[in-house]
């Protein structure tokens, strides 16, 4: 089995004076031995994106108004771990899908986790679950599988055990919302999600190709785009798609 590489550590610019063997060992907690388990296999976040931070993810290159954003969001996340600082939703949006949107989305996620390690290791109260990442289509296409095969099959389990995970996370990334046509059985439940997290004052982190101000069209519920909206800064993407190009 491949070690992990710890110059690819979420923690790497939070331990920079520590020894290798050191970073290493608390690497592995968070992406386990091989890179592929630990606290960010249990936040859902896909593999390719494990490894991004908001120092350095490559999107925000070409992206200098939203590295405004992420910079700041990436002070605030300190905050609110040492001051309770409360943290806003974040929309992240462009008309063209591969500008980044999830690749960054993924790194404040990835930062989320490893500060509340860190911190945590410091003496301050932390999460069980702090962080999960939500593809919305796949949930989605989990959930119509799931009604199509009955009751109690394991789709629905698997759909119902991610609902709860995002619910309970701190920070969650809802990824792609409103790209897909919703049916109305699943619109229900992710107003459930989305109002749930609002209500619970959790901020989410959306990324989409539909405006904020289109939303509604898009989801077909005035009442689930206003909670979208609510406590929530948009955060526009420009330019076209970059996949391909890392």
């Amino acid at each position: 089995m491949t070690q992990f590489d710890a110059t690819q550590s979420i923690l790497r610019h939070h331990a920079k004076s520590a020894d290798p063997a050191t970073l290493w060992q608390h690497s592995v907690i968070l992406h386990g031995a091989s890179g592929r388990g630990g606290a960010l296999e249990s936040a859902n976040i896909p593999h390719d994106y494990r490894h991004y931070t908001p120092v350095d993810a490559p999107p925000l290159d070409s992206q200098p108004k939203a590295k405004q954003f992420v910079d700041r969001y990436t002070q605030l996340i300190g905050e609110h771990f040492t001051t309770g600082h409360r943290l806003k939703s974040l929309y992240f949006v462009s008309a063209s899908p591969g500008t980044g949107k999830t690749t960054i989305a993924c790194a404040l996620l990835n930062e989320f986790i490893a500060v509340n390690y860190v911190t945590g290791l410091q003496g301050h109260d932390n999460y069980r679950n702090p962080a999960y990442f939500l593809d919305a289509n796949e949930w989605q296409a989990t959930f119509n599988l799931g009604v199509t095969l009955g009751d109690g099959n394991a789709y629905l389990q698997r759909f119902t055990r991610q609902l709860e995970k995002a619910l309970t996370a701190q920070l969650c990334v809802i990824d792609d919302l409103a790209v897909s046509a919703l049916t109305d059985g699943f619109r229900r439940h992710l107003h459930t999600l989305i109002n749930g997290r609002m209500l619970a004052g959790k901020p989410t982190i959306y990324t989409s190709n539909v405006a904020l101000r289109e939303l509604l069209l898009s989801l077909g519920d005035d009442r689930l785009a206003d909670r979208v909206k609510d406590m929530c800064a948009e955060v526009a993407f420009v330019g076209g798609s970059r996949r391909g190009m890392r």
